[in-house]
């Protein structure tokens, strides 16, 4: 027998003790969570098992019950118990494996995951909070115009193709002549818009975001031009502007509640990121990118 063959026992009796006791600190684990009393940390969360000294909370544990709960088509057994807590075992060793092997910090597709998670869970404890009326109300008066429906115009719009097309309309539109009789005598062309008022979002499917923008803040009688373009230069008159009916506060209410809590989620971000910076040693190599 060769020494390699008189060490070989030994291995396999080593393996076979880290299986037994693996297998008993599952079971206690499992005995732990099922109705023993269970150690408490300082910050009164409840550990029902340990992984390398990394606790999983019975609020792991209870969540991950819920999902085979929510998945089962029978009442909880022992087995589902087990396997609820196995699954947080593994997920634990995969993680701290991922840690000692690098993964973490070096595959481009689990930072993303866990950034993303991290966003998730920033923006979730900020979720819980459900704005009061006069929360609502202050914010409505920082933006009052935000939440009603703009205003539908009736609009004629006309194209001149050249320079001196766009000239000849701009003089005859300032010495007042009549919008229509101004484009003809131009040489410019009517553009065929739909007859009636336009939603913004309508009128800018047929004239584009910037004269869109443009003609949303004037009032009826006004004309917006030239508005140059690589096709011509646009000139568009305002022929009726019509306002929509303000709505109560108690009908804007879910549409205000939500753009609140969205907002507040966002600077609930912002604010995390600005604590973990300035925890934090940052140093730039590059000159160049200091602020």
């Amino acid at each position: 027998m060769t020494k390699a063959d008189e060490a070989q026992p030994a291995v396999v009796v080593n393996e076979r003790w880290v299986i037994l006791v693996a297998g008993l600190g599952l079971v206690l684990a499992i005995w732990s969570a099922l109705g023993s009393p269970l150690p408490r940390f300082e910050e009164g969360e409840v550990a029902i098992a340990y992984v390398n000294d990394v606790p999983i909370t019975q609020e792991e544990y209870a969540r991950a019950l819920e999902a085979i709960r929510a998945d089962a088509t029978h009442t909880l057994t022992q087995k589902d118990k087990q396997r609820a807590l196995d699954v947080l075992v593994r997920e634990e060793l995969l993680v701290q494996r991922a840690e000692q092997m690098g993964i973490v910090k070096t595959d481009r597709a689990i930072r993303k995951a866990i950034v993303d998670a991290m966003m998730i869970s920033i923006r979730t404890e900020e979720r819980a909070a459900e704005p009061t009326d006069a929360e609502l109300t202050e914010f409505l008066a920082k933006a009052p115009g935000l939440f009603q429906k703009p205003a539908a115009l009736v609009l004629v719009a006309a194209r001149a193709p050249t320079p001196d097309a766009a000239t000849a309309l701009e003089n005859a539109l300032r010495a007042d002549t009549p919008f229509e009789e101004a484009v003809e005598g131009a040489g410019a062309e009517i553009l065929p818009l739909p007859e009636g008022a336009l939603a913004l979002s309508k009128v800018q499917d047929y004239l584009g975001p910037t004269l869109t923008a443009r003609v949303a803040i004037q009032k009826a009688g006004d004309i917006v031009g030239p508005v140059q373009s690589p096709n011509g230069s646009y000139f568009v008159w305002v022929l009726a502007r019509e306002e929509s009916a303000p709505k109560s506060f108690e009908e804007m209410r879910p549409v205000l509640a939500q753009e609140w809590r969205r907002r507040r989620e966002v600077e609930a971000v912002l604010a995390y990121f600005a604590r973990l910076k300035k925890a934090a040693s940052i140093e730039v190599i590059d000159e160049a990118l200091h602020d």
